[in-house]
């Protein structure tokens, strides 16, 4: 039986806290590997076209775009060690790039298209994108308001302990 009463609310607080910071480990892993993956494409289309790839001009598009990819996957890397060190800042990358993912998939699924073609609609792949930016964006924010009442009930299990309060560090 292992449940608040047991543990006492602080307790509760932080495996509650331990659990998002696993979620957060998963997304963090996932969104990796879905910016390798874009890495891969764009390395791809760039150096060794197929036949049937996009045009060239599409293709040097893609190196800027292959760039961002890189710069969004060491954030990312980044941001999964923060969250394995329990700091709240580690979520930023996630629900940013999950914020980029739910737009992708939503502008991709769009019925239009720039060239007056119609959209290719709802696919596998963007259905996917719109889902895991969505459980990246909702995760992100529960689990770092999770973490800040964690923290707040570690701040207030050390009241009156050898810490001192905030404002109570003598230096005026």
């Amino acid at each position: 039986m292992s449940d608040e009463h047991d543990h006492g609310p602080l307790e509760a607080e932080v495996r509650t806290a331990d659990l998002w910071r696993a979620t957060g480990l998963g997304l963090a892993v996932v969104w990796g590997v879905v910016l390798l993956l874009v890495i891969g494409y764009a390395v791809r289309l760039t150096v060794d076209p197929a036949r049937g790839d996009p045009p060239g001009a599409v293709r040097l598009l893609l190196v800027p775009m292959g760039v961002v990819a890189v710069a969004l996957f060491v954030w990312v890397a980044v941001a999964g060690w923060r969250i394995h060190l329990r700091r709240p800042s580690g979520w930023d990358p996630v629900v940013v790039v999950g914020g980029l993912g739910l737009a992708s998939g939503v502008f991709a699924a769009a019925p239009w298209r720039f060239d007056g073609g119609p959209g290719k609609g709802l696919t596998p792949l963007t259905v996917s994108l719109i889902v895991l930016g969505l459980l990246s964006v909702v995760a992100g924010l529960v689990a770092q308001r999770s973490w800040r009442r964690a923290a707040e009930a570690v701040e207030e299990s050390h009241a009156g302990s050898a810490f001192p309060a905030a404002g109570d560090d003598g230096l005026g």
